[in-house]
């Protein structure tokens, strides 16, 4: 098309043109505030009971204002993805873990989400649930004076990091088939008369669901896990008992 000016008029169509052109307005993409974050409320869960059930880690919980609509999820420390399986009511959460799934729990936590429907709507609750290992001397152990005892443990990514005293230059620490060797801490004191094993998760997860004890120099430890402040005892695993025939 021919845009020359052709005489007064032209000339002042095109200065109309140009001008409606500068005014447009901006696009709203610019303008528009970014969304805001939903909200996270906090959840009240109380942890009952603690057991292990067909080779899985079992919780069992009660919420208050809960919601069917619920999961359990690693912290963030592990992306925050879910695991486990189970059930959950307005005012009961029934979860088990399998033997991968509590070892990342053991190094990340675990968090209750909770999608709560309100009076204005459905929104977001959760509860933070911390797990804490634990390894006990057997009592029915060795008898000797000089046995290694239990003074620290830790969790992290790397592992369950566990410290004895008493313990002799050559010893390893027996997690069912592994054999874990003493490590060596660059700032650790050459009199420090604690010795460090550093367990995998994966082992330390498998010993609590088979109820593994920990073997250092003769002496049994038995693994212990708490969770969300309720612990798990030996006598809460469930075994399996035939039923009599007649």
């Amino acid at each position: 098309m021919d845009t020359r000016a052709r005489g007064p008029g032209a000339a002042v169509l095109l200065v109309l043109l140009a001008m409606a052109a500068g005014c447009e307005a901006p696009s709203g993409d610019e303008d528009e505030p970014a969304p805001e974050p939903e909200q996270i409320l906090p959840l009240d869960v109380t942890v009952d009971r603690v057991d292990i059930s067909h080779g899985a880690l079992r919780l069992s919980a009660t919420m208050v204002e809960g919601s069917a609509d619920a999961s359990v999820r690693l912290g963030d420390a592990c992306d925050g993805r879910e695991v486990g399986r189970g059930m959950a009511t307005l005012s009961t959460l029934v979860w088990a873990l399998d033997e991968s799934e509590l070892a990342d729990a053991l190094a990340c936590n675990l968090v209750v989400h909770a999608r709560v429907r309100t009076e204005k709507g459905h929104v977001t609750k959760e509860a933070s649930l911390q797990l804490f290992p634990e390894v006990a001397a057997d009592p029915d152990g060795s008898e000797q004076e000089d046995a290694p005892e239990e003074a620290a443990i830790s969790t992290s990514l790397s592992g369950v990091a566990i410290s004895f005293t008493s313990v002799g230059p050559r010893a390893r620490l027996s997690v069912g088939d592994s054999l874990v060797e003493p490590t060596v801490s660059d700032e650790q004191a050459p009199d420090d008369p604690m010795t460090r094993f550093v367990v995998s998760r994966g082992d330390f997860a498998r010993a609590i669901l088979l109820r593994w004890p920990l073997r250092l120099e003769g002496t049994s430890f038995g693994t212990w896990l708490s969770v969300g402040g309720a612990g798990l005892e030996p006598d809460e695993v469930e075994e399996f008992e035939p039923e009599n025939v007649d």
